[in-house]
């Protein structure tokens, strides 16, 4: 994770903390803004260019990668 992404992840914490969410909200929520700044950064993508499509995909990744790992075996002849 670059600089840039640690200090967006702790200033995400300190808002959530100072509204007074769950701990364990708050952990969640920052480990999902991680893994999505990390999705980013592995496609090249800035989070200023981030648009709802780059978000549907992201999401729509654990459902793709589920799918592949859970794909029946096929039949044999």
């Amino acid at each position: 994770m670059t600089h840039d992404h640690s200090a967006l992840i702790a200033q995400f914490r300190e808002a959530l903390t100072q509204q007074r969410y769950n701990p364990v909200a708050v952990s969640n929520y920052c480990r999902n803004a991680d893994s999505f700044l990390r999705y980013l950064a592995a496609r090249k993508i800035a989070l200023e260019a981030v648009t709802p499509i780059e978000v549907s995909n992201y999401l729509r990744l654990p459902v793709r990668q589920l799918r592949q790992h859970h794909e029946p075996a096929p039949a044999r002849a």
